[in-house]
């Protein structure tokens, strides 16, 4: 099954809600992680886990821009 958790990565780990379904996919939100990718950084913005505006801040930029690529080929 799809699962869309916003603010998470390839190599993230942990525990997340289901925030709503619709079609056979979930929509999450993360409650804690168990391990965090070696990939991600700190995000610059104080605000980043509050704010629903910015998707890839933690995530640097080269690897952000891999990310978007591969999404679409």
């Amino acid at each position: 099954q799809v699962a869309f958790i916003p603010k998470t990565m390839i190599g993230d780990a942990g525990v997340a809600t289901v925030m709503s379904e619709k079609k056979g996919v979930v929509f999450g939100d993360v409650q804690s992680f168990s391990k965090k990718s070696v990939d991600r950084i700190s995000p610059v913005c104080p605000h980043f886990n509050q704010c629903p505006s910015c998707h890839f801040l933690h995530i640097d930029y080269a690897h952000e821009l891999r990310i978007k690529t591969d999404t679409f080929k």
